[in-house]
């Protein structure tokens, strides 16, 4: 079995660059028991510029109860924003934001860490392993590699617990 055989994941995402990994044997955080790893990091480059603001909004009120008045205030404040560029003296025409929180406020550290409270839940649901630091994330589950049906299984977990971090 090829290191390759595991990059099968069909699974569109946010994250500006994911890296599949498996480990052998002796990489593996289990290794007296013959099983392999698959990791898979999660690095989001620029952190504050991938929340989706229709996530964001969605995950105040279902995980920390964000309703009425408030949730309409954070509505207001994250959508229905435009950008423009200014390049050599000239603005271009304003693009809405679907995505980022205002930079510069106390609410964009605050937005991003609501924004990724649900991932260790997800991951846990889907019993992966996981380590978060900051704007990285590291998911691992180890399987044994000369079991088809595990492998598979290990890939459908994997594939499943990405698609709900990006829900």
């Amino acid at each position: 079995m090829h290191w390759f055989e595991f990059l099968k994941l069909r699974v569109l995402c946010s994250f500006n660059r994911i890296c599949f990994l498996m480990c052998t044997k002796r990489h593996s955080p289990f290794p007296d028991q013959n099983e392999a790893t698959v990791l898979v990091m999660l690095d989001l480059s620029a952190a504050f510029d991938t929340i989706d603001h229709s996530t964001l909004l969605c995950r105040l009120e279902q995980h920390f109860g964000i309703v009425g008045k408030p949730l309409q205030w954070m509505t207001s404040y994250l959508c229905e924003r435009h950008q423009t560029v200014c390049v050599n003296g000239e603005l271009s025409k304003p693009v809405r934001t679907t995505f980022s929180v205002p930079q510069g406020s106390v609410f964009g550290p605050k937005n991003y860490i609501m924004y990724t409270k649900p991932v260790g839940a997800i991951c846990r649901k889907h019993k992966l392993q996981h380590h978060f630091y900051a704007d990285d994330s590291q998911l691992y589950m180890a399987f044994k590699p000369k079991e088809t049906i595990a492998r598979n299984e290990t890939l459908r977990r994997i594939e499943a617990c990405l698609n709900d971090i990006i829900l």
